[in-house]
């Protein structure tokens, strides 16, 4: 099971910690201007609004940062395919024995 929290659910330390006690917790990375490439033709980006976006992009990095940090797991996926980050996770995961708690 994937669950895809979104960047603000880490936010809530409360969270991070119910995350880390029960799951395998990976962190997808990418550079602000991949961000702003991936999210620049989507409408509905509140967070994003405005003038500036790639600026709002980097200042929602740093103040996330140290609770992306708790990641077990973080992968810069500006130049990897779907298919190659899978499989980075699917073979962490194996590593990690984490599959042998659930």
């Amino acid at each position: 099971v994937v669950i895809s929290t979104g960047g603000g659910a880490a936010l809530a330390e409360a969270n991070i910690q119910a995350l880390l006690e029960t799951c395998f917790v990976v962190c997808l990375q990418a550079t602000p201007a991949t961000i702003y490439d991936r999210t620049s033709g989507q409408k509905v980006r509140p967070l994003l609004a405005g003038d500036n976006p790639l600026t709002k992009i980097e200042l929602l990095l740093a103040s996330r940062k140290s609770a992306y940090d708790k990641a077990e797991l973080k992968i810069a996926t500006d130049k990897h395919s779907v298919q190659q980050i899978a499989a980075l996770i699917c073979a962490a995961y194996r590593r990690s024995g984490e599959h042998e708690r659930f």
